[in-house]
Parts: structure tokens; sequence; C-alpha cells
């Protein structure tokens, strides 16, 4: 049974892939779309503690580029502890993700990336729903809980590519992204 599980994934993977293939452009305004939703979501959130100067949260935009979607542009956000010198990085990993319809990454940037805690933001939604009447599905952003450092992540992604993530997400929400913040100030 569990290869057959891992057969229908990978179909399911392929008919994706097939989809994004032909949809890209409207795929790469929905995602836009999907970030800048998720950037008022944590600037809104942080606003009481903007408003008491404790911290800052500046919106950049950065290039990525993404094998199916090319190069772009999309937002980002940079978010400093005015009493402490600490900036914490939300930035964009990209749309085409496993296991997921987009990751934004959140980690303390005086960590070195490659090594340090990395709190993960991740989408989901059948994006192949979008061309029925059920255009205004909403976007689900799961937020992670427990640190995970990338280099575990890239060995549990090389042995098992097709899993779904496991490692404490729940829905994004006010308290999940001050909590996530305050792990990343003590670091």
């Amino acid at each position: 049974m569990a290869l057959r599980d891992t057969l229908q994934r990978i179909k399911e993977d392929e008919d994706e892939r097939r989809f994004l293939a032909t949809h890209t452009e409207q795929i790469l305004a929905e995602w836009l779309a999907a970030l800048d939703n998720l950037f008022e979501l944590i600037t809104d959130a942080l606003r009481p503690l903007v408003e008491d100067k404790f911290l800052t949260v500046n919106l950049i935009r950065v290039r990525k580029t993404e094998e199916l979607l090319g190069e772009y542009e999309c937002p980002a956000l940079l978010i400093d502890i005015t009493i402490k010198p600490i900036r914490i990085n939300v930035r964009p990993v990209g749309r085409i993700t496993a296991g997921s319809d987009g990751r934004v990454d959140l980690y303390r940037e005086d960590r070195r990336y490659e090594e340090g805690d990395v709190f993960r933001l991740l989408r989901k939604k059948d994006l192949r729903r979008l061309n029925t009447a059920e255009d205004n599905i909403p976007n689900i952003w799961l937020i992670q809980l427990n640190p995970v450092s990338v280099e575990i992540v890239k060995i549990t992604n090389m042995m098992y590519p097709f899993r779904e993530p496991q490692r404490g997400y729940e829905p994004f929400s006010n308290e999940s992204v001050e909590r996530v913040i305050e792990y990343l100030i003590q670091l």
C-alpha cells in the first residue's frame, strides 16, 4: 500500500507540473497576491509592537528565480528589533515547493541561514480550482512552531522527497507569529 501512495503522490506532482507549465502567468500573479496578503497579516499582527516602538517592519522587494515560473520580483519583510540589534527576515522561498503551494522562511539575519534555526510558513491551496466558480478560495497559511535546522531539512528532503511536512504546523495567527519572533529574538 505504501508504494501505491508514493506512486499516487508522484502522479499528482506530475499533474500539477503540467498544470503549472500551462498557467504560469496566472499562478505567478496569484502567488504574488498571496504573498502580499501574508505580509499584510504579519504587519497587522505586529502593529501594536511597532506603535510602541519595539520594532520596525519594512516591506522590500527581492528577486527570485524558479524553474517553472522564471525570474520575478516579489515582496519580503525585514523586522528590526529597535531595543537590540536584531533583524528577522521573512523571505519567500518559492511557489513551487514540495508539500505546499508556496513557502516563506523566517530566520534571524545574524545567524548563518545554512546552519541557523528556520521557521517555515507554508501555503495550502489547490490552484487547479482557479478557473472554477470557486475563484475566491482563501489562502491557508500554516506556520511552523518548531524551528528546523536547514541541514536536517536537506537530509530529510533527500531521504523522503515526497513526504508531507510533519513538524508541528498550525494555522497562521497573530499569536503564532509572535511566538516565532520571540523564539528568534532569544537565540
